[in-house]
């Protein structure tokens, strides 16, 4: 009966005082709405399981070469099937092998990303069709069976989601599929993949045509999926299977090189698919939990205020017989009520709010389909709420049961400054000012490096550049292919050049096997002439191939020798050309230019039929992979002597980039069979490895302004308050002859000093708390002073400007006014 009756005097009481009340919610609201919605982008990509029973036994299972820095190195077919036979470890366990692939058979043909999986794929993570049927072990073949399961989206899109479609014939790399099923909406392949979600499965069973014959040093098969025997751990499955890798690096010591370090790899697989975002979303997480603290402690502020006017009434209630607790559960329910409608706006408020951060969110956000406004978010916006309530009434409740009845009845309605509350108040701002500071330096350290990062010199110039990418058809049958020969390959690709060339306004156009920033083409071991069999230091490249416009496409400078040439084709020796890294790294002290080199194996063989390679210029370093890492050594070679059915246009305009549409159609010319896709400006071969970093600036510098403005709000309020209260004192400091300046020093001075004390806490927190952000700065130290000093310049001149209006308001009172008052 009380509760009830307490929470209808509370409405009242906020309803008779409707400015205060639209404070108290709408900053609760701000607060809890800012968080649920971050943390609904932290649980849909970080804290929800994967969409599968007992996700907590799925892993990844690849491999590494330690010894040589290599990372996914992936498994071999007899490597995967020893896995299999683990039966103390897995339950099942598969390859997957995410490729691109043309869907021809239609007005205008399209680029799907196809997954090859082994037969037990569907069974691994048990689920099922949403129509049809899966593939499973009975449609094993060894090498690719032509039966294929779909996704929801190409089903739509592809055959009006026809529910006819089973049995229906898919034309993927000139090879026809039969479909057998279709899958749910919600089902997406869990793991990383190539551009796009996989949209075509198709069991393989990697021991034939087009797989090359099982090896255990033919490492193919980019990684698997198992799932963990029960009671077994990542941790106890990764050390059997080191035992097992001991066991065949001694009964296949040539497979196995020591000198390479071959290390099988096995991590959850949830882990795995969130690797390169935890640092940034984890990062915001906190941020937003700052953010919303700030707003908690100034609704407490505001509350402590409301509760000194109401100290007589207190004081009454007290003499008349109710205890603290009464009190103090009075107070309470008023908090939970300001909480449960504040909290109730924020969750409205996250609504959009999850809108709005999906849509800034980079496109390549690994389970951004499974960011949603559910029951956990719910869930964790009632439960912010509630601390919210609680938080927000502990000040007024904890200082309501310190003070003494008679005192509250001598001094109710104008507490003395320097009182109990007063310090509370001042605690509460302090507080505030040290986490904008924290927000601020984090913010400020970010933003530095982000520059640092857009000023790399990437060794290209991408102004009025397209590049687009291209997938070559190869049938289960290689041999059968259209451009399964290298000269037709070539002839291919010289018409592409040569119509992109032609059209209006473009000053160069050029092809390659994979794009700077965009593609990791992977790495690769090569010998130069001369060296001796036994040398421990494998080199180590990452091979591209060009036409020998790419260089001027991209504005990459020559260092030394020549470039490339359209004279170095089939009918010459081998041409390539090598970056400054690789020069440096491997020919210190000689002249690169001349020498002979050639591609081996893993253990520093020489395959049957490898040709030497003429080094015949060095270039300047380009970022070919991560814009914040190290340049890796390149050979570029030539792809009119060699080539791959991955392919990318680059095209330079005079003014402007060319347009889409008229690449597209410049390729359909060529071979109309063939779908152009990813067609992006020169810019996005950086921006896009900046998206994921600039996302996370974009919002953390949201945080730390709305923490900056808040800080503020608190502190001119507080000082607001603090001239009220002392209205009397001042007006007899301006009777006996005080000057407005001095006022206004003694105003100002008070929220100097708060001001300071803050920024010093909020300094010392950043300092020890740098370490969190430090793997997401470039360039840049934790400890960085232009940084923090701007920090704390930018928050003083803030709190400066905040309280210039208490301050100048403390001038104006009229000293009769004020002594007749006090």
């Amino acid at each position: 009966m009380f509760l009830v009756n307490d929470i209808r005097v509370a409405v009242r009481r906020l309803r008779r005082n409707p400015l205060f009340a639209a404070t108290v919610i709408g900053t609760l609201a701000i607060g809890v709405g800012a968080t649920s919605s971050i943390y609904s982008i932290v649980d849909g990509v970080l804290l929800k399981p994967l969409p599968f029973a007992n996700p907590e036994t799925l892993v990844r299972v690849t491999s590494d070469y330690k010894a040589i820095n290599l990372r996914d190195a992936g498994l071999s077919q007899p490597e995967l099937a020893a896995y299999a036979g683990r039966f103390d470890v897995f339950d099942a366990i598969a390859g997957i092998w995410p490729i691109n692939a043309n869907l021809t058979g239609s007005d205008r043909p399209e680029r799907v990303e196809v997954l090859l999986a082994s037969a037990n794929y569907f069974d691994l993570l048990g689920v099922r069709a949403a129509l049809g049927r899966t593939f499973n072990e009975r449609d094993e073949i060894p090498g690719i069976a032509t039966v294929a399961v779909i996704s929801d989206g190409l089903w739509r899109r592809g055959f009006g989601a026809d529910p006819a479609v089973l049995g229906r014939s898919l034309r993927i790399d000139e090879d026809v599929y039969e479909i057998v099923g279709v899958m749910p909406p919600a089902f997406r392949h869990p793991s990383v993949t190539l551009e796009t979600d996989v949209e075509v499965w198709a069991p393989a069973g990697w021991k034939e045509a087009p797989f090359p014959p099982p090896s255990n040093s033919a490492r193919f098969i980019p990684s698997a999926i198992g799932r963990l025997k029960s009671g077994v751990t990542p941790q106890e499955a990764g050390a059997r299977i080191d035992a097992l890798a001991r066991t065949l690096t001694r009964e296949y010591p040539d497979d196995y090189p020591a000198r390479l370090g071959f290390t099988p790899v096995i991590r959850p697989l949830a882990a795995h698919l969130v690797d390169g975002v935890r640092p940034a979303l984890l990062l915001l997480m906190g941020g937003i939990v700052f953010v919303l603290l700030i707003a908690i402690s100034n609704v407490s502020n505001l509350l402590l205020v409301r509760s000194v006017e109401r100290e007589r009434e207190i004081a009454v209630q007290r003499a008349l017989g109710a205890s603290r607790l009464r009190v103090a559960s009075m107070l309470l329910v008023e908090g939970a009520v300001l909480a449960v409608v504040g909290g109730g706006l924020g969750f409205v408020a996250c609504l959009w709010g999850v809108d709005w951060v999906i849509r800034l969110a980079p496109d390549r956000l690994p389970r951004l389909a499974d960011v949603q406004v559910d029951y956990r978010v719910f869930l964790f916006a009632v439960l912010t709420s509630a601390i919210a309530g609680v938080l927000v009434a502990l000040a007024p409740v904890v200082q309501s049961a310190r003070t003494e009845i008679v005192e509250q009845l001598k001094v109710a309605g104008r507490a003395l400054p320097g009182g109990p509350k007063a310090k509370v108040r001042s605690a509460l701002v302090v507080a505030q000012v040290a986490i904008a500071i924290l927000l601020l330096a984090g913010a400020g350290l970010l933003v530095r490096s982000l520059r640092n990062l857009q000023r790399v010199d990437t060794g290209m110039q991408t102004e009025n550049v397209v590049t687009a990418r291209l997938w070559l058809p190869q049938p289960n049958d290689p041999a059968a292919g259209p451009y399964f020969e290298h000269g037709s390959r070539a002839a291919l690709i010289r018409a592409i050049v040569n119509r992109v060339g032609a059209l209006p306004g473009v000053t160069v156009a050029a092809m390659c096997t994979a794009l700077p920033a965009m593609d990791d083409s992977g790495s690769g071991p090569f010998a130069a002439e001369g060296w001796t069999p036994d040398r421990k230091d494998l080199a180590i490249a990452t091979a591209v191939a060009v036409t020998p416009g790419y260089f001027r496409a991209l504005g990459v400078r020559l260092m030394a020798g020549r470039l490339l040439q359209d004279s170095d084709d089939q009918r010459s020796s081998r041409a390539v050309v090598v970056n400054e890294t690789l020069a440096k790294s491997y020919f210190a002290g000689e002249e690169p230019v001349g020498r002979r080199i050639r591609f081996v194996g893993r253990r520093g063989q020489v395959p049957s039929g490898v040709p030497w390679m003429t080094i015949v210029g060095v270039v300047r370093d380009v970022k070919e992979d991560r814009i914040d890492g190290p340049v890796r050594p390149q050979i570029y070679q030539s792809l009119w002597q060699t080539s791959s059915l991955s392919l990318a246009i680059v095209a330079r305009g005079a003014t402007r980039a060319p347009g889409a549409d008229a690449v597209r159609a410049s390729v359909k010319e060529a071979d109309s069979n063939l779908p152009v896709y990813a067609i992006r400006d020169g810019e996005s071969l950086i921006a896009a490895q900046l998206a994921q970093r600039r996302f996370a600036t974009l919002l953390i510098n949201a945080f730390a302004a709305s923490a900056l403005f808040l800080s503020a709000f608190g502190l001119h309020g507080l000082l607001a308050y603090g001239v009220r209260q002392r209205t009397h004192e001042i007006g007899l400091r301006i009777a006996l002859g005080a000057t407005a300046l001095t006022v206004v020093t003694l105003v100002l001075g008070q929220a100097v000093r708060l001001a300071l004390v803050g920024v010093a806490i909020g300094l010392a927190g950043a300092l020890a708390l740098g370490h969190l952000i430090s793997t997401m700065l470039f360039g840049v130290s934790v400890r960085d002073p232009w940084t923090l000093g701007g920090v704390v310049v930018a928050l003083l001149a803030v709190a400066g400007v905040s309280t210039i209006a208490a301050a100048r308001r403390a001038a104006r009172i009229e000293p009769a006014i004020a002594l007749r008052e006090g």
